[in-house]
C-alpha cells in the first residue's frame, strides 16, 4: 500500500514539475518576442527633462558623429577594440533641457 502512495505522489510531482517547465518556457518565449521589436526613434523623457522629444534615425544621423576607441576589460584571448559612433549624450540631454 505505502509503494502505491509513493508512487501515486511521485506521478504527481512529474506531471506538476513538466506543467511548471512548460508555463516558464511559454512565458520566456512570449517575452522574447516584445522586447525583439525594433525602433528607428529615441525618445528622452521623465523627470527632469523639460522637452519631452523623440529623435528619429534620420535627425540622429545629421546631427556631429563622434568616434570613440576602447576595449574591453575581459579580452582573453586576445585583445579586441571596439569603435563607438554616435551623438554624445550630453548634446542630446541639452536639447531636451
Amino acid at each position: 500500500m505505502q509503494v502505491i502512495k509513493n508512487k501515486a505522489v511521485c506521478h504527481s510531482l512529474i506531471s506538476l514539475l513538466a506543467l511548471l517547465l512548460l508555463f516558464v518556457l511559454f512565458e520566456c518565449l512570449g517575452t522574447s518576442a516584445v522586447l525583439a521589436a525594433p525602433s528607428n526613434s529615441l525618445e528622452i523623457c521623465g523627470d527632469g527633462v523639460k522637452n519631452p522629444t523623440t529623435f528619429t534615425r534620420a535627425q540622429l544621423e545629421e546631427m556631429p558623429q563622434y568616434q570613440q576607441v576602447y576595449s574591453s576589460i575581459n579580452t582573453w584571448p586576445s585583445k579586441k577594440w571596439y569603435v563607438g559612433k554616435g551623438v554624445h549624450l550630453s548634446e542630446l540631454l541639452s536639447l531636451v533641457g
